[in-house]
């Protein structure tokens, strides 16, 4: 049998009655302004829910709860974060989203366990170098803010899984990205990209590829060499052409390449057998081509409008 998770408390007041049985307290959508004292009190605690309510701050004893697992105080008002946050040694989870963060402290990068760090909708223009020594990431969430680029040792995140940083003003990728072998999930959409990585093919765990509404014109021939992705990206760029030898992405079942400025796609393409969707719309294509490109994919429905 599974084990049960412990009780969720839904109020102080309850939650105060046997302090020590209280491990997980979900407060959210409760007004408070301040962080509450009485938390202070769980000593067992390993799981807080403070989201959407209109915290500005965290208090630096937040280090004294020391068993916390997972925090979640997204949708507040929180401009900064206390250096002492990383002290929580067993933190695993931290969502930090939709607040009024415009810096992180140095000292992110001192957190051991963390798996999952959520950080979108705020208003970080950079992140701190430190934040590439968290070995233990697996999800770094960045959507939805001033970012205008990704510190150069990312690469060190060797364990991370899934990378989010779409809707920023991000033109380049750091080179280091292509070292995250582990990397299944790599979201970049909206942005201002003009380029790819060169040696992006060496990302072979990816299996999911965003990175449409950029300023992309050309693709790496390496991206042909991720042989796991099975769904790619890319409508709304400035794409021309795309690599001779498309067709080893042999695992793509979603391909959008539509809103481009593509004239002609490569025969290799016939070997795309995995293929459901395929959206081709508003690209240059002749009538003839078009015929070609059919013939290629006879089994395949193709969306071109």
């Amino acid at each position: 049998m599974e084990n049960t998770p412990p009780e969720i408390f839904y109020s102080l007041k309850t939650a105060l009655q046997n302090p020590e049985a209280v491990l997980r307290l979900d407060l959210h959508y409760k007004n408070l302004t301040e962080f509450p004292t009485e938390i202070f009190q769980f000593k067992n605690l390993t799981e807080l829910f403070l989201w959407n309510n209109n915290l500005k701050e965290l208090p630096n004893s937040i280090a004294t709860l020391t068993n916390l697992k997972k925090i979640d105080i997204s949708g507040n008002q929180i401009h900064t974060l206390p250096s002492s946050l990383s002290d929580l040694e067993n933190l695993e989870v931290l969502i930090l989203s939709w607040n009024k963060l415009s810096d992180l402290p140095e000292e992110i990068g001192n957190f051991k366990k963390i798996k999952i760090l959520g950080l979108s909708n705020n208003n970080l223009r950079k992140l701190p170098n430190s934040i590439a020594n968290i070995l233990s990431l697996e999800e770094l969430i960045l959507s939805e803010n001033e970012l205008e680029f990704l510190p150069e040792n990312i690469g060190n995140l060797i364990n991370l899984k899934m990378l989010r940083a779409c809707g920023a003003y991000i033109k380049h990728l750091p080179n280091s990205i292509c070292k995250l072998k582990n990397l299944e999930k790599l979201e970049v959409h909206q942005n201002h990209l003009i380029d790819l990585p060169e040696e992006i093919g060496n990302l072979t765990s990816l299996v999911k590829l965003r990175a449409y509404n950029n300023l992309l014109m050309d693709l790496p021939s390496s991206i042909c060499n991720l042989s796991n992705l099975k769904k790619l990206i890319l409508y709304k760029n400035d794409l021309r052409n795309v690599p001779d030898n498309f067709g080893n992405l042999t695992q793509l079942n979603e391909l959008d390449l539509s809103v481009n400025e593509l004239k002609e796609l490569p025969d290799s393409i016939s070997k795309l057998i995995n293929l459901k969707n395929i959206n081709l719309g508003r690209n240059q294509f002749s009538q003839e081509t078009k015929v070609t490109i059919q013939s290629l994919l006879h089994k395949i429905s193709i969306n071109w409008s």
